[in-house]
C-alpha cells in the first residue's frame, strides 16, 4: 500500500527543491548581470576620468559602486573622481566606512591614507596608516607612506628608515630612492643625495633615466658647490625638457655661479620665452644686467 503522507511529503520537497533551484539561478543570474553592468560602468568612468570630464566619470563611478557595493577599485575610483573635482570631503567619506573594516584591502587604507595626508589630517593618517603596517608589514608602498608621514612631522631620520625598509622590500623602486635624495637634499645631506640618484642613473637603462634624477643630482651638486658638473646635469635637463622654463633656470643658475654671463642671461631669457612670468629666470636676468650696469661684471 502507498504511504500518502510519506508521498505528498516528498513531492512537497522535491517541488521546493526545483524553486529554490530555480531561484537560485535567477539571483546568480542577476548578480552577474550587475557585476557585468558595474564593471562597464567602471571602464567607462575610468576613460572618462582620463580625458578630464569630471562630472561624467563622478557619474559613472557613482553607478559602478552602486551596482557592486562591495569592489574596492570601483569604491576607489568612485573617491579619486569627487577628490578631482575638489571635494575633499566627499572622497574621504565614500572610503571611510571600507577603511574601518576589519578587512579592509591594503588598496582602501593606502587611497584613504593619502588623502590624510594631503589635507595635512596627520591625527587620521597615523591611524589608516598605522592599521595598513600591522596588517600588511610587507607591502613596500605603505612604508613609502608612512615615511611621507615622518617627513611631514619634522622627523626625517625616521622617514629615511621607513624609505629603506620600502627598499628591502622591493629593491626595484627607482621612484623610493629618488624620494630618498629629494629628502636628503631638503635636509641637507646633498652627498647622500647624490649616492642614492647616482644609484638610479646607474642601474636604469641608457636614455630612459628619469629626469628627475638629473635634476635632484644637479641640485646635489650645486649645494656641493660642485658647479662644472651642476651644469652638465642641468644641461641634460634642458635637452630631455626643452620646453620647461624651470629647466633653463636651474641651468642658468649654475652658469651665473660659473661666471658665464652671457651663457646665463641667453639661457634665462630661452626660459623666459617658454614662461614670461618665471620668478627664477626673471631674477637671473635682473641681477646679471644690474651688475652689467653697475661695470661689476662684464
Amino acid at each position: 500500500m502507498f504511504n500518502f503522507p510519506t508521498i505528498r511529503i516528498a513531492l512537497i520537497a522535491a517541488i521546493t527543491t526545483v524553486i529554490a533551484a530555480s531561484g537560485c539561478h535567477v539571483v546568480h543570474r542577476m548578480n552577474m548581470s550587475s557585476l557585468e553592468t558595474a564593471q562597464k560602468y567602471f571602464s567607462q568612468a575610468d576613460s572618462a576620468m582620463k580625458d578630464g570630464n569630471r562630472d561624467e566619470a563622478e557619474s559613472l563611478a557613482r553607478q559602478a559602486l552602486q551596482k557592486n557595493p562591495g569592489s574596492d577599485e570601483s569604491r576607489i575610483l568612485y573617491a579619486r573622481t569627487l577628490w578631482d573635482k575638489g571635494d575633499r570631503q566627499g572622497a574621504i567619506n565614500a572610503l571611510y566606512p571600507a577603511s574601518l573594516r576589519a578587512d579592509a584591502s591594503a588598496e582602501i587604507l593606502l587611497e584613504i591614507s593619502q588623502m590624510f595626508l594631503a589635507m595635512s589630517d596627520l591625527k587620521n593618517a597615523r591611524y589608516s596608516i598605522g592599521k595598513c603596517v600591522m596588517k600588511y608589514p610587507t607591502n613596500p608602498d605603505i612604508w613609502r607612506l608612512r615615511a611621507r608621514y615622518f617627513e611631514m612631522k619634522g622627523d626625517p631620520e625616521q622617514a629615511w628608515a621607513d624609505l629603506h625598509h620600502s627598499l628591502s622590500l622591493d629593491s626595484s623602486q627607482h621612484a623610493v630612492r629618488l624620494e630618498l635624495a629629494r629628502s636628503y637634499l631638503k635636509n641637507n645631506q646633498p652627498q647622500r643625495a647624490l649616492e642614492s640618484t647616482h644609484y638610479v642613473l646607474s642601474n636604469a637603462p641608457t636614455g630612459e633615466e628619469p629626469l628627475d634624477a638629473f635634476v635632484i643630482e644637479g641640485e646635489a651638486f650645486y649645494a656641493l658647490e660642485r658647479y662644472a658638473q651642476a651644469e652638465d646635469s642641468f644641461q641634460i635637463v634642458v635637452n630631455r625638457a626643452p620646453t620647461n622654463a624651470d629647466a633653463y633656470f636651474y641651468l642658468a643658475s649654475v652658469q651665473q655661479k660659473l661666471g658665464k654671463y652671457s651663457e646665463a642671461l641667453a639661457t634665462a631669457d630661452v626660459g623666459l620665452r617658454f614662461q614670461p612670468n618665471h620668478p627664477g629666470c626673471r631674477d637671473v636676468v635682473n641681477t646679471i644686467r644690474t651688475a652689467q650696469q653697475n661695470q661689476t661684471i662684464r
